[in-house]
């Protein structure tokens, strides 16, 4: 079946070393989708944080750090795209947060709502550098913003 999954990621506009980040990104997300449903999303964020520490990196700013938050991004929309198709924000939001915390790079989970026709939807993003990580323009300017968590900001 996962081998079903990542020939789905192949297309012909997808290189072969963008198919294989997607498939390391898979597991991420199968195993971040199972916990979500077992913990609920405080304590699989708790528990993330605590098991991929942030990495130190020392020196200033690192100019690979945009193609490498770029290239984990991409690997992971398409490793949860093959996963399962459709809006799944907050599995996709804390994949992202994981991912990018083990390769050093400090981020953070933003929530927020938006009111509609039927009642309140909510959505989550990653935010880096102040900006929204790898969501469609002005997604993020529909939703009112609650910030990050108190127990997210005890994890950076």
């Amino acid at each position: 079946m996962i081998s079903q999954r990542l020939r789905s990621i192949r297309r012909a506009d997808v290189s072969v070393v963008d198919v294989a980040r997607a498939g390391a990104a898979l597991p991420v997300v199968v195993g971040l989708d199972v916990l979500l449903r077992v913990l609920g999303f405080r304590r699989t964020q708790r528990l993330v944080g605590a098991l991929v520490p942030l990495r130190d990196r020392c020196g200033g700013r690192d100019p690979r750090e945009d193609r490498r938050v770029s290239d984990v991004a991409r690997a992971l929309d398409r490793a949860s795209r093959a996963y399962r198709p459709g809006g799944k924000c907050l599995r996709r939001a804390l994949a992202l947060w994981a991912l990018l915390r083990w390769r050093g790079v400090a981020s953070k989970i933003e929530l927020g709502v938006r009111r509609t026709e039927t009642g309140l939807t909510g959505h989550a993003w990653v935010v880096w550098r102040g900006e929204p990580l790898h969501e469609p323009a002005g997604t993020v300017l529909e939703f009112r913003s609650f910030g990050s968590p108190p127990w997210i900001r005890r994890l950076r």
